[in-house]
């Protein structure tokens, strides 16, 4: 696929660019953010309304859904 192949030089450098935070965040440097937290309803709905005020409008969120 051609998107695949125009992707290939970026992706040794890509591990460089990944970071697990526990700190004080930067919103404004975050791109991707994926949530896992238990399978609770109340607990996600908060921490994505967390996340809704704190993230950028196109950071991308995601969820695991097992939880971690």
């Amino acid at each position: 696929d051609e998107s695949i192949r125009q992707l290939q030089p970026t992706l040794p450098a890509a591990p460089a660019r990944i970071v697990a935070e526990l700190g004080e965040i930067d919103w404004a440097q975050v791109d991707l953010v994926v949530e896992c937290a238990p399978e609770n309803l109340e607990l996600k709905r908060g921490v994505f309304a967390s996340l809704a005020r704190l993230a950028r409008p196109d950071t991308v969120i995601t969820s695991n859904s097992t939880g971690c």
